[in-house]
């Protein structure tokens, strides 16, 4: 799309005096040594003329804030059509996983001779707009935690439920994996697999096998996502797994936040 070129008006301006000013003096200078007019008579031109100047340049003046800040309140305006626009076509995913999915397996690798000690990352993410979306791509982080909510509150949702935002905090990183989908688009209710092995800085297999406390595993995905004109999102969906009962507990989605309206300015 061809963007218009900004205007600048102090230029024109500028360029707009230069000129009277210059047209000025020649005239005056052309008609005295033609003898058109005496010194006096000349004398008389250049006042009436830098008048003319000044009053000129209160009339420019005048104009080029008027233009600007007519400029400013349709950029402001244009700007804001753009962000409402885009919340009013905000992408939204949830986390999920069907009864035969575990969202964690732990798994042993062995790859070209090497061996990766890491884990299986199974879960859903389903495109709940009534709206097409263009799923760029995604990443997953892993964290663990030597805290184990769901043992800490059995039996009691709400208490743990506030617990997870408390005990971020203590989370490590333990894993990183990421994959480009290149604008692949999900239509409304629309539902894409996450199957990944990542490998992790910390055995996975070893957290599973001890006989202590063995903490909470938290599954961060962080999708990038286009709407159909061309914004750009950005979502985090994470689940919990508690080691210590084997199985996952928690799926959450937190709120889009809008990287980039689009739409070229006008």
């Amino acid at each position: 799309m061809k963007k218009n070129k900004k205007v600048n008006y102090f230029r024109i301006g500028c360029r707009s005096i230069a000129i009277i000013i210059l047209v000025g003096l020649c005239l005056s200078a052309i008609l005295y040594y033609l003898k058109v007019l005496n010194w006096k008579d000349t004398k008389s031109l250049c006042i009436t003329l830098a008048g003319g100047i000044i009053g000129s340049i209160g009339t420019l003046i005048a104009v080029m804030m008027s233009s600007h800040q007519t400029n400013k309140i349709q950029q402001d305006n244009n700007e804001n059509e753009r962000i409402k626009l885009a919340y009013q076509n905000m992408p939204v995913f949830i986390l999920a996983q069907t009864e035969e999915m575990t969202l964690i397996y732990p798994r042993q690798l062995t790859k070209e001779n090497v061996e990766f000690r890491g884990a299986d990352i199974n879960c859903i993410i389903k495109n709940i707009s009534n709206f097409q979306v263009k799923l760029i791509e995604y990443s997953i982080r892993l964290k663990h935690s030597q805290k184990s909510i769901l043992s800490s509150y059995p039996g009691e949702k709400s208490n743990y439920m506030m617990d997870i935002n408390i005990s971020k905090h203590d989370l490590v990183e333990i894993g990183y994996a990421e994959k480009k989908y290149d604008g692949s688009i999900l239509n409304m209710n629309e539902i894409r697999e996450i199957k990944i092995f990542i490998d992790t800085t910390k055995s996975v297999i070893d957290m599973f096998n001890v006989e202590t406390d063995k903490g909470d595993i938290h599954v961060e995905v962080i999708l990038s996502v286009k709407n159909m004109i061309g914004q750009s999102y950005k979502q985090k969906l994470t689940g919990i797994y508690s080691i210590n009962n084997m199985k996952s507990f928690f799926m959450g989605e937190d709120i889009p936040e809008l990287l980039d309206v689009g739409l070229a300015k006008k």
